[in-house]
């Protein structure tokens, strides 16, 4: 890889991460901005009103990912990417210095849940649109290995968040120190912004504008698009696991303590992180369509393995073991993600196709999953209800990939990289 490629992908991974970071940050504060923009009603209701504040921020993707989609497809990936940056950070810096319920009475709420909506939008841009722009820049030559780089980016954003949030909350903190974070992502995000500014566009966007090409993603590639809505509910699956179910799972059903639970989730988000570049790297050298099998068959083989050593809850190395695996299922599907889609869509309609199927798709997954897994098991009382989950995914999954794989994308032979 040329070092003016590896400058690019570095800098398009620092900004995905960055927008990460503020995404992740309102979860890590749910707690605190239930108190302080919900203190009229009682707590559980308090915690449920935070709760869906992070959740408009997943109704905002879809918006985004359209409104961004067609600018990087009109006017092209730099100017969408600068603005998802740079926007992300007003939100953001909004949050930092919001007088709470006290001060401004339900004024304060509102413009709280419409902040998170604008983080959403702004990241339903981004985490696509930043592949798309590195890709590009490298003409598909490496296209695995930045596809895992940048989705490993967007877990290390959201570990900062999480890093952040430790810090801050300790009970000798003052009160105030949980807009610190707020306020630093929103500085960042403006110098961020002037970097982007001065990024170059890329030839595939050049050569496309050049032919004056029309989007058809709903009439030429309604498969393709709905063939990514699926290949992205089943990344919103794995990646809620990890992020938003394992410490409940640990702590609600395990009888860990939280701080445990999330100390052992570490392991397993470092494993999630690592993996996806590793199995990014190797779908360079195998092919992506081979990539794509081997994590369904990991998955459907190796699940009930992960759920069974995190319930040895008296053996450390157990807990320790099933997390790196969870971790490795995941990279391996998630790390070639990006190398896939992109050769879904040509370029003339591609960041506005990968973009709302992809946010689509991970929507309504990061929405339902752990609320379904925690009732399924409440009801059930089974707790390897979460394998079968993933299980049950990677078989719809991998039936979908072979069939368009065999008999449509057979037909329609292509590369959309010159």
């Amino acid at each position: 890889m040329k070092p003016n490629i590896i400058k690019i992908v570095l800098l398009s991974s620092l900004g995905n991460a960055l927008e990460f970071y503020d995404f992740t940050i309102c979860a890590v504060f749910i707690p605190v901005l239930s108190t302080m923009f919900f203190p009229h009603i009682d707590q559980s209701l308090a915690i449920f009103a935070g709760l869906f504040t992070f959740g408009a921020g997943f109704l905002g993707r879809p918006f985004g990912a359209y409104l961004f989609g067609y600018v990087g497809d009109r006017w092209g990936r730099k100017k969408a990417l600068s603005l998802t940056v740079g926007l992300m950070a007003v939100p953001t810096f909004i949050i930092a210095i919001l007088p709470g319920y006290a001060q401004i009475g339900l004024t304060a709420p509102i413009i709280l849940v419409c902040c998170r909506f604008f983080q959403g939008l702004c990241t339903g841009g981004e985490y696509n649109g930043a592949a798309i722009f590195a890709i590009e820049h490298d003409g598909g030559k490496h296209a695995g290995l930045v596809s895992g780089i940048i989705v490993g980016s967007a877990i290390v954003g959201a570990l900062l968040a999480n890093v952040a949030g430790s810090i801050v909350l300790k009970p000798d903190m003052p009160s105030w120190a949980w807009r610190v974070p707020f306020l630093m992502g929103g500085c960042i995000g403006f110098i961020a912004y002037i970097v982007r500014k001065n990024f170059q566009e890329t030839s595939v966007f050049i050569k496309a504008q050049s032919e004056h090409k029309v989007q058809a993603i709903f009439s030429d590639r309604r498969i393709e698009f709905g063939l990514n809505i699926v290949y992205a509910f089943v990344t919103g699956v794995l990646f809620y696991i990890v992020f938003g179910f394992l410490n409940i799972y640990l702590s609600r059903f395990l009888n860990l303590s939280l701080a445990e639970s999330t100390s052992y989730n570490t392991y397993g988000l470092t494993s999630f992180m690592l993996s996806c570049i590793a199995f990014g790297a190797l779908s360079d050298r195998i092919g992506i369509k081979r990539a794509l099998c081997l994590p369904i068959f990991l998955i459907t083989v190796l699940s009930g393995i992960v759920f069974f050593l995190l319930q040895q809850v008296h053996s450390h190395a157990s807990l320790i073991l099933g997390q790196i695996l969870l971790g490795l299922l995941c990279g391996s599907y998630l790390g070639p993600g990006h190398a896939f889609m992109l050769t879904l869509f040509p370029p003339h309609e591609r960041y506005t196709g990968t973009s709302l199927s992809f946010s689509i798709g991970m929507c309504i997954a990061g929405a339902t999953t752990p609320a379904i897994l925690i009732y399924l098991i409440d009801q059930t009382g089974n707790l390897f209800i979460p394998a079968y989950y993933m299980m049950f995914f990677a078989t719809i999954i991998g039936t979908a990939l072979y069939a368009f794989i065999n008999f449509h994308d057979a037909k329609r032979q292509r590369n959309f990289f010159p």
